[in-house]
Parts: structure tokens; C-alpha cells; sequence
């Protein structure tokens, strides 16, 4: 029997360590890496980071016998943090009717607000035609658990159609990324502002460094802070501020360990000692800002750690993008541009998805029309 002959199987992985770190990473491309890389998802479930927060591995895995054709990113999600793409208007509505909201499938990663790819296909494979089927496996899954609807966050915009042809209804979200237009030193990026932001944006830089501060980037054998370090940075931030870390010490050491050449870490020093500092991941052609955090507080220390330097960086390396996180409209003042991010949505009770369909419907116009004032607020001049 011819091998593409044999039937394709669909099997449920309640962790990504069910396959080979070899076998699933085949199926990535520039666009799924690095946040779908094996030892990424490893990161996030062996250290008891995603379960410990509501996310339970239900990664749906298509097979030809015992190979790996195709995979999506999935997690039977109950109620905790790390989406980055608020429904809690649907989960009232959805209580209203009677039908609890939770748990749902949610087709993409915990704590990372990343788009990237969410329907992996091998090459060389029928992509259309597995694509459907993940999608069709994942519904599948929803309705035997009787669960209330399928999400599918950050997923790329060519992934759209495959999604809308199985029943997803599309919503758009905005993100600032910085985006790199050819300059060839950092000064170049600060010409473009008019006259006023760009002064504001030097007093702000020069704040800093009059406050005795130091920045520097560690990369690979540089990367000297101990996983421990870093969490406690982390911790210590979000406890500050009134909420609860949610990533474990133990997530930070299977980065160190597993992906050094990916982790770049920015740390502000003053006298010889770490008061800040910023963890990024580098992709194939970005810079993503991941984890900040402090132990103490200066003007502008954040916006130097977390946007003045790694844009400079970029600049001297020839990176093309650098993506911050979610949400900051101060970044729009700082020469970020605003992106549209997508997410899908199948919600399995009729009456609550016309509802929800409507009112995405009225978001994603009002989203598109305010796009090119906001460009035009982001201090840059305009270019023909």
C-alpha cells in the first residue's frame, strides 16, 4: 500500500512531550517559530505554568500511521489569565442563557499574545485539506466534552479563510509594533518625529542616563542572570502591582536552559547592581518583548528597558521588527505603529453566536476606521 494511501488518524496530546520535539518542530516554518518551537510549548507545560492557570494540553495532532502530518496548539481552558483577548462580555451572556462558558478551546498559547501560526501542516502535505481537518478534529473534540466554543488567538491572516470556512466568525485587535523602515542608525529613527515628540523622546533617554543608569544587552554566553534572578524581577514586579505571577520559576529556567540562543536579556544597572531588566525572544526576522521587571522605579526606566534600547538594537543589527506586547497606547507616541492582530471564534450555541457575530461585526468596523488616525497620532512625519 502506497503510504499517502493510508488513512489520516487524529489523536488528542495532552502534552506536546506525547511526540518528538523532532517530529513537531518539522512541521514549523519562519511563521510559527519561535513561540510554537517544541521547547517553547515544553516550557509552558513542564514547568506547570499553563496548568496551574486553567490551560490543560488538548493539542490536536493529525497522523499517517505513526507520522505527524499536521498539528494545532490547543488547551481546554478554565477561567484564569493569559488570553489577551477579552470575552468576558460573551461569558455573561452565555450565564444569562443558562450555559456555562467555561471550559472552552482555546487554539493557541498560553501568555503569549504573539501572532504567529496556528494550523501546522508538514510540507510537501495537502495543506487545504489538513488544515480542515484539524479544524474539523478540534470541533469535534469541543462538542463530545460539551464544551460552549472554539477560539483561535493571534493566528495569521492568510489562516483566515480556513478558519471562516469551518464556521469561525473573525475579530480584529490592535497591537504597536516598531517597525523597521531601513534606517541605518538610531538617530535616523528619531528624524523621522517632528520636532517636538523628537525632543520629548531625547529628555526622556537622557533621564536615565543622568539618573547613573547603564544599559547593556546579554545574549548566549552573556546571558549570565540566573533563572532565579530573573523570576524574582518578574514576581516582584507583578506583586507591586497588585497582581499575581502567573509564570513559574520553573518556566524561566526551561527557557534559560533549552533556548539560550533565542533569549536576549536588556539590564539597566546603576552602580554595579541590576535594578531592571527585560527578557525578549528573538524570531527569524523579530525582536518580541516578553518579561519585565524592576526593583526600583525611576522616570522613564521602563520605556528605556522596554523600548528605547531594543530599538536601537534592531536599528544596529538590521532587525525588522520588534513587537513589545499587548496593549500601550504610549507606545503609539513612540514611533510604534499600529498592527491588527486576528483571533476566531466558534461558538456552538446558535442563538449567542448570531450575537456575537453582530457585535464583532460593528468592532471591526469601528477598529478599521480609527486605524489612520491613529497612525497619524504616532508622532512620525508623514511620508508620501
Amino acid at each position: 500500500m502506497n503510504a499517502r494511501s493510508r488513512p489520516v488518524s487524529v489523536r488528542v496530546l495532552r502534552a506536546v512531550e506525547e511526540v518528538p520535539a523532532a517530529a513537531w518542530n518539522a512541521l514549523l516554518d519562519d511563521a510559527a517559530r519561535p513561540f510554537l518551537d517544541h521547547r517553547y510549548l515544553s516550557a509552558l507545560e513542564e514547568s506547570g505554568t499553563a496548568a496551574h492557570n486553567g490551560w490543560h494540553a488538548r493539542h490536536v495532532a493529525l497522523f499517517r500511521g505513526r507520522t505527524l502530518l499536521a498539528a494545532a496548539p490547543a488547551y481546554l481552558k478554565q477561567p484564569g489569565a493569559g488570553e489577551f483577548v477579552d470575552d468576558s462580555l460573551w461569558d455573561l451572556a452565555s450565564r444569562r442563557l443558562g450555559l456555562p462558558w467555561h471550559p472552552k478551546l482555546v487554539l493557541g498559547l498560553p501568555f503569549t499574545p504573539i501572532t504567529g501560526r496556528r494550523l501546522l501542516v508538514g510540507a510537501g502535505e495537502d495543506g487545504p485539506a489538513l488544515r480542515g481537518g484539524l479544524l474539523q478534529a478540534a470541533e469535534a473534540l469541543a462538542r463530545e466534552l460539551g464544551l460552549s466554543s472554539l477560539h483561535a488567538h493571534f493566528h495569521l491572516e492568510e489562516e483566515s479563510a480556513a478558519f471562516e470556512a469551518e464556521g469561525y466568525v473573525p475579530r480584529l485587535g490592535v497591537q504597536y509594533h516598531w517597525l523597521n523602515e531601513g534606517y541605518g542608525a538610531p538617530e535616523e529613527f528619531l528624524a523621522r518625529f517632528r520636532s517636538s515628540r523628537r525632543n520629548q523622546l531625547r529628555r526622556e533617554r537622557r533621564a536615565v542616563a543622568e539618573a547613573g543608569v547603564e544599559l547593556r544587552t546579554l545574549r548566549g554566553p552573556e546571558l549570565s542572570a540566573t533563572p532565579g534572578s530573573l523570576f524574582q524581577l518578574y514576581a516582584g514586579t507583578a506583586r507591586r502591582n497588585g497582581s499575581v505571577p502567573y509564570l513559574t520559576e520553573g518556566f524561566f529556567a526551561r527557557l534559560v536552559r533549552d533556548m539560550p540562543e533565542e533569549l536576549e536579556l536588556v539590564e539597566a544597572r546603576r552602580g554595579g547592581d541590576r535594578i531592571a531588566a527585560a527578557l525578549n525572544i528573538c524570531g527569524p526576522s523579530a525582536l518580541y518583548g516578553r518579561y519585565w521587571g524592576c526593583v526600583e522605579d525611576l522616570p522613564f526606566l521602563h520605556f528605556a528597558v522596554c523600548l528605547y534600547h531594543p530599538v536601537d538594537d534592531c536599528i544596529r543589527r538590521g532587525v525588522q521588527r520588534f513587537e513589545p506586547g499587548a496593549g500601550g497606547e504610549h507606545k503609539l507616541a513612540r514611533g510604534f505603529t499600529p498592527v491588527l492582530t486576528r483571533s476566531a471564534h466558534r461558538l456552538l450555541h446558535a442563538p449567542l453566536a448570531a450575537r456575537v457575530a453582530r457585535s464583532l461585526a460593528a468592532e471591526r468596523a469601528a477598529i478599521l476606521s480609527g486605524l489612520p488616525a491613529w497612525r497619524i497620532d504616532s508622532g512620525l512625519k508623514q511620508t508620501s
